[in-house]
């Protein structure tokens, strides 16, 4: 057997992570590459829970120090604050 040194946290299937020196946390959700059309939802973790941040639609994801999270969607193009 072995020991976890990490705790999962469930609630969303994730791509990518991204964390801030503040401590915010940004995931990308998973694609669909079998559907052209679908958009990887962003989530930010707060108050212990997932929380899907509107409009903004990622497959990777970095967050700047303060907590801004910048995304690259699907397209290729990058998304900022």
């Amino acid at each position: 057997g072995g020991t976890y040194l990490w705790n999962p946290l469930f609630g969303v299937d994730a791509n990518d992570i991204g964390i801030g020196a503040n401590g915010a946390v940004f995931v990308t959700g998973k694609d669909d590459p079998s559907s052209a059309s679908y958009q990887p939802p962003v989530y930010n973790f707060n108050n212990n829970q997932w929380n899907m941040v509107p409009q903004a639609s990622g497959v990777s994801i970095s967050v700047d120090p303060s907590g801004n999270a910048y995304y690259i969607d699907k397209a290729g193009v990058l998304h900022k604050p």
